[in-house]
């Protein structure tokens, strides 16, 4: 699957970069998908069938998660991303903590791969 090609959404991405942080080698369970969102556990299992036919997750009969090897690849790759404009977002513009999970969900999937390295680099620089 080519991951430049790939179209998620800011949703799309806040699970994978979840998914990423709970990752184990045992799978995830919803539950602990559900809570770590706070979400309700029959919207995770939407997401999941979302993420899976992208092929980003696969899920077992007994309803643990597990990501891919392209969706642990998109995670990784965009959670760099997503920690410093989110730490960003707090530190500089004093965004509450959720609000900036959302806008640095936003940001990372509306702008254009070369648009968010330029971002990252003097994010960098900065901090």
């Amino acid at each position: 699957m080519d991951q430049k090609k790939q179209t998620l959404t800011a949703s799309n991405i806040r699970y994978l970069i979840t998914l990423r942080t709970l990752d184990c080698e045992t799978g995830i369970r919803c539950t602990d998908i559900a809570q770590a969102l706070g979400f309700s556990k029959p919207s995770v299992h939407e997401m999941m069938k979302t993420l899976r036919k992208k092929g980003l997750v696969e899920m077992a009969k007994c309803g643990t998660v597990f990501l891919t090897e392209d969706g642990r690849a998109l995670a990784e790759r965009h959670i760099v991303y997503f920690d410093a404009v989110r730490d960003y977002l707090q530190r500089e513009l004093a965004l509450p903590p959720e609000d900036s999970i959302h806008a640095a969900c936003a940001l990372i999937t509306e702008v254009s791969d070369e648009s968010i390295e330029s971002m990252y680099k003097q994010i960098s620089i900065i901090s």
